[in-house]
């Protein structure tokens, strides 16, 4: 089983594949690219395995869910 950090850093490595922003990442499982706004624009990928929140007005927050 992969640890939270090795998951953090797939999502991370995988935008980067895709040259996403800063405040953008998309979900290793179904592929969707969200993209959060500002600090309380809390969005959720279709398959609900991958949240962001944060914008860019503050450090982006990544959340997964098993």
């Amino acid at each position: 089983m992969k640890s939270f950090k090795d998951k953090i850093n797939e999502i991370n490595e995988l935008s980067k594949s895709y040259n996403l922003k800063e405040n953008e990442r998309i979900c290793t499982k179904c592929k969707d690219i969200l993209t959060s706004e500002n600090n309380y624009d809390l969005k959720k990928c279709s398959c609900g395995y991958l949240s962001i929140d944060g914008g860019n007005e503050s450090y982006l927050r990544i959340l997964i869910s098993e």
